[in-house]
């Protein structure tokens, strides 16, 4: 459900998302595209395949898991995020809760291997593989993150540090995918925390 007093601080969990926003989004998403409104927008996509990451692809792995927001690393298209604005409105959400700030960040090619966990009459939404987040959680490395990649492990392990660190460099193409992250560290906290 939806908890918090202000905009701000609303959280959901996986069954909301699934059961309430989702569907809602693919609901306004298909009022845009079968009204007059369609016209504001430049050559909407008939349906839109969004792949997310961060707190709303770990709710498979860690069913307690609240987020305040959808990170996509599709970039969103004006009439996708016109209704996912509705959506927020209704819901009292931040106007932002689905967005496409991690499409242009340093993350890895997005992966042949996908869950979809929303199929609409318009939209579809599925996360990468377990694997793939595994290995963007190590390079990310901050607690939130960590502790991430435990439940990740726990699910999908067992591992130790040095196949931990392959897989960040089979999933990013390169052992140091960002400057200044110790992969190797952030593997042991993560092994720490299973």
């Amino acid at each position: 459900t939806l908890k918090g007093s202000d905009s701000l601080a609303q959280t959901f969990d996986k069954r909301t998302l699934v059961r309430v926003l989702l569907p809602e989004l693919d609901e306004q998403f298909d009022k845009l595209l079968t009204s007059p409104s369609r016209d504001l927008f430049a050559a909407p996509p008939e349906s839109v395949y969004l792949l997310v990451v961060g707190g709303a692809a770990m709710m498979t792995y860690r069913p307690e898991r609240m987020t305040t927001d959808i990170d996509t690393i599709t970039t969103l298209h004006q009439a996708v995020i016109t209704a996912a604005q509705t959506v927020a409105a209704e819901h009292g959400l931040r106007r932002d809760w689905l967005n496409d700030q991690t499409a242009n960040s340093d993350l890895p090619a997005a992966p042949a291997h996908t869950d979809t966990i929303f199929q609409g009459k318009r939209i579809t939404v599925a996360h990468p593989g377990p694997q793939y987040l595994l290995a963007t959680k190590i390079v990310a490395g901050r607690q939130k993150d960590i502790d991430d990649a435990a439940a990740l492990i726990a699910a999908t392990g067992p591992y130790t540090v040095d196949a931990l660190c392959r897989l960040v460099a089979e999933v990013y193409g390169t052992p140091n995918p960002r400057p200044g992250v110790n992969v190797r560290e952030n593997a042991e906290q993560a092994l720490g925390c299973s």
